[in-house]
């Protein structure tokens, strides 16, 4: 169903998947990723040109803390803090 088929006719390709296979979300999420990348390449871009272009120069990348006592959670913010990060989620 994409092997031999012309990387640039993304949405195509991604409707006959969506057709073959129900569900599976996470698999039909890669194979997107997989089918836009190899599409850029054909084309000579970087995926962020195919796209639009960059918007940011930068992305703030959230660290994850896991629940422990107060004071191993406290102590996990600091650590994270001291790395540079400056958003967190609680897991």
């Amino acid at each position: 169903m994409v092997l031999g088929r012309d990387p640039r006719r993304v949405a195509a390709i991604l409707a006959d998947i969506a057709a073959a296979l129900r569900g599976h979300g996470n698999a039909k999420t890669a194979l997107e990723m997989a089918l836009w990348d190899l599409c850029a390449k054909v084309h000579g871009l970087p995926l962020v040109d195919l796209w639009g272009g960059r918007v940011a120069e930068s992305l703030p990348v959230l660290s994850v803390i896991r629940i422990g006592s107060r004071e191993e959670t406290l102590a996990a913010f600091e650590t994270e803090r001291a790395k540079g990060y400056s958003r967190f989620q609680i897991k």
